[in-house]
């Protein structure tokens, strides 16, 4: 006789064989979380093969370009949700934020009205669509597509191919602003999903979205108004995409197809990829300078000025570093050969940094000290930059980057190269010594090391606060440098 309880434990067509379940669960499992799986993967691929994946500056990064995504993806979801589609929600983005930014720089007022007026802009733009294809019958795919095509233009008309700058902070403050040195935006992503979901889950409106998307001649058999539903979900999704206004959109799209490029090269957005390469410093500070100086001919003129502050000023070494590289180049006695050092660098740059030191004889010297592992780093600093360009939009697909590239590698190779400097430092003192008007500070070689050089302070003011000086003045200094560069 058969037991219930063979019978229960008995393999049959849909039970596993006992020991087999486990593994079928498991797999089960990973195919539900195959996507999030895929996402740690690639974090810690990434986190392994570059040191500064998994910075802190790099994660909030991350975070504010997820937020953007999310946000277009939260809009894209709703007409899905019904059923239908929506192709024109990017340039819908583009046009409601030129029309904000626009009106802001035009006619003036409050920037947050003018924001608000943009997001309206969009929300209508979306209703306009959901009407059409309800009450028109309009194929949905055809009428977003159309509707993509006549915003671009409309964008291009707007702007006359000009990128909109000149505009209020405000509308860069989502973009930018932080709460405990993270960014806002991912705290009004996280607020936007959870609205939808208790929209979607807790309203009489999304149990009708889900019925209507699961079966719409039902629905409308069941009372449901199917094409009141539908405009509304187009109507939000608009409205949603709008808010990405709020991220700064608006300041650098230009007349031309939204893309991802466009979304993400924001003013906030230039700041912080200029406070990170002013981290990073090496060579992939010197690409970020060298693009600053474009003179508004690639950049806008705002985001040229944001990239601007690395031609003055980079993060200097934390001082546990600042000493491991002393040491390296000068052992660990190495205070023993100053009156004075003073840890705290006068400047720092995108090679190295600068210190005020008194040697024992009494000399008052600069002691520029290299950053660790910068010479090392430039051949994949040079290229990690260049990719991001590319990616990045900001340069015409033909355009032959790679010979520049390597000139660049060459150039940053030989600034790295501080025992060459230090000759050439030398070298021009020489040459310069007959010459009353021109100081050259005094290589100190006793002191020099590959990666420190000493040399003689001397007071001065930067070439570029010339622009101050009485008229006499600056023509004699440009005189002096031509004759320098005649020499």
């Amino acid at each position: 006789m058969t037991t219930a309880t063979e019978i229960a434990t008995t393999p049959g067509p849909d039970r596993p064989a006992p020991g087999q379940g486990k593994p079928r669960q498991v797999l089960a499992w990973v195919l539900r979380n195959v996507v999030w799986i895929w996402l740690v993967a690639l974090v810690l691929g990434f986190g392994l093969f570059s040191q500064f994946f998994l910075s802190v500056m790099n994660l909030q990064n991350i975070l504010v370009q997820a937020t953007v995504l999310g946000l277009l993806a939260l809009a894209v979801a709703l007409p899905l949700l019904v059923g239908e589609i929506d192709l024109s929600l990017p340039a819908n983005l583009g046009f409601s934020s030129a029309i904000g930014a626009w009106l802001y720089a035009s006619v003036g007022g409050p920037w947050w009205i003018t924001m608000l007026i943009g997001v309206a802009v969009a929300t209508l733009i979306g209703w306009f669509n959901g009407l059409c294809i309800t009450r028109l019958r309009m194929v949905s795919l055809i009428q977003t597509l159309a509707m993509m095509i006549v915003l671009q233009g409309a964008l291009l008309a707007l702007t006359q191919g000009k990128t909109i700058t000149n505009l209020d902070d405000g509308y860069i403050w989502i973009g930018s602003a932080t709460l405990g040195g993270w960014p806002v935006m991912p705290v009004i992503f996280v607020l936007a999903l959870l609205a939808r979901s208790v929209m979607l889950r807790r309203t009489v409106l999304g149990r009708s979205i889900y019925a209507v998307g699961g079966n719409a001649l039902a629905s409308h058999a069941a009372g449901i108004r199917v094409q009141r539903i539908k405009i509304i979900c187009y109507a939000l999704a608009g409205g949603i995409a709008g808010s990405v206004i709020g991220g700064g959109a608006g300041q650098v799209l230009k007349g031309r197809k939204p893309d991802l490029p466009s979304l993400l090269l924001t003013p906030a957005n230039a700041k912080r990829l200029a406070d990170e390469l002013a981290r990073l410093r090496g060579a992939a500070m010197k690409m970020g300078q060298l693009i600053s100086m474009d003179g508004g001919e690639v950049l806008p003129p705002e985001l040229a000025e944001i990239m601007g502050r690395l031609r003055a000023e980079a993060d200097p070494m934390p001082p546990a570093q600042l000493e491991q590289a002393l040491v390296a180049g000068w052992g660990p006695q190495w205070r023993a050969q100053f009156q004075r050092f003073d840890e705290r660098p006068i400047a720092a740059a995108s090679i190295g940094q600068v210190h005020r030191a008194v040697a024992l004889d009494g000399r008052d010297l600069a002691i520029k000290v290299q950053y660790t592992g910068v010479a090392a780093s430039i051949d994949a600093d040079v290229d990690n930059v260049a990719t991001l360009v590319k990616l990045s939009g900001l340069l015409p697909a033909s355009f032959a980057l790679e010979p520049l590239l390597d000139e660049a590698k060459r150039q940053l190779k030989e600034e790295a190269d501080y025992a060459r400097e230090g000759g050439m430092l030398a070298r021009f003192g020489a040459l310069a010594a007959d010459w009353p008007d021109v100081v050259v500070p005094a290589l100190a070689a006793d002191l020099s090391r590959p990666t420190i050089l000493a040399m003689g302070h001397v007071s001065g003011v930067a070439i570029d606060k010339a622009s101050a000086l009485p008229q006499a003045e600056r023509d004699r200094l440009m005189t002096l440098m031509l004759r320098i560069l005649m020499a």
